[in-house]
């Protein structure tokens, strides 16, 4: 059994919600039950808090710039969007032949907001010896088609191969429309995955590469000052940004120390003169090279 962890009280007249409790509970048949103790299910390490993390704590809302803590843009409620559940929440189990058990759940995630509210993505995490122990956490939905959606409500088969199945939500707007902090009516979406068991388990092997997929379109393309691109790493990584000319002469090299997570790197056109160049997003192992025009 996966849950999600929230905290609400109520005086009988009165009720509150605690919005920023946040955990992924988990419980097989051969763990002690719970008690009925008020802060037995304490994700906070709470004397009384029946919870360990990796054994029956399993999923939270993840450091993703790896500075230490997790920061959200806005204030209060405005800082997420309010379905009444945990930070992390709307858990699934997939249970395999092989005694390899697989989360997914849906996280408020750090670095990626509309710039007011951040946005739920789905995580995943796997255990290849039944849940008695766990590896580490895998953004499933970290690719820049994802950079301004929602993503909630996983939904996932019970059957797997080599990979695992399931669907999820997404919309431009975090949060609902019907209560709580409510935003205006939008297009939702109902997107399939397939994701291979592999890209789960092994997450700790991959190096930090990146792909077309990971390396966006400069924007505004075509401009005359300066132009963004974002860059999605896995893990921490040395990125370098060069530009050059349509005959290969490279025009500038500029380094960044990139995050785990979306990067925005500043391409600076206020000396280039109008035409058509490249620019090259390099790490120690992978190389992307995007057209761009300067006006």
């Amino acid at each position: 059994v996966a849950f999600g962890i929230n905290r609400a009280i109520s005086d009988g007249e009165t009720q509150s919600w605690y919005p920023f409790v946040d955990g992924i509970g988990y419980w097989n048949e051969d763990m002690p039950t719970f008690s009925d103790d008020l802060h037995a299910l304490d994700p906070y390490g709470h004397p009384d808090s029946e919870l360990t993390e990796d054994y029956n704590l399993i999923g939270w809302s993840q450091d993703v710039d790896g500075d230490g803590e997790i920061t959200f843009v806005g204030t209060g409620t405005d800082a997420i969007g309010l379905y009444y559940v945990s930070l992390s929440s709307f858990p699934q189990l997939v249970l395999d032949e092989s005694n390899h058990l697989f989360l997914v759940y849906a996280s408020v995630t750090e670095t990626y907001s509309n710039g007011l509210a951040n946005y739920r993505h789905i995580w995943a995490r796997a255990s290849l010896d039944g849940g008695a122990t766990w590896l580490g956490f895998v953004d499933l939905t970290s690719d820049l088609i994802h950079i301004f959606d929602e993503c909630v409500y996983p939904s996932c088969s019970p059957a797997s191969d080599g990979n695992i199945y399931l669907v999820y939500q997404t919309d431009n707007e975090p949060g609902v429309n019907i209560w709580g902090t409510t935003h205006p009516v939008t297009d939702n979406n109902i997107t399939f995955m397939k994701v291979s068991k592999s890209e789960i388990t092994d997450i700790e092997e991959q190096s930090a590469t990146v792909t077309t997929q990971d390396v966006s379109q400069n924007y505004p393309n075509p401009f005359s000052e300066t132009s963004t691109v974002y860059v999605r790493l896995d893990k921490p990584a040395n990125l370098v940004l060069e530009i050059s000319g349509l005959s290969g002469q490279l025009i500038y090299s500029k380094s960044f120390t990139g995050h785990a997570g979306n990067n925005e790197l500043l391409i600076d056109g206020k000396n280039l003169q109008q035409g058509v160049y490249f620019y090259s997003v390099k790490t120690d192992d992978s190389q992307v090279t995007k057209k761009m025009i300067v006006r």
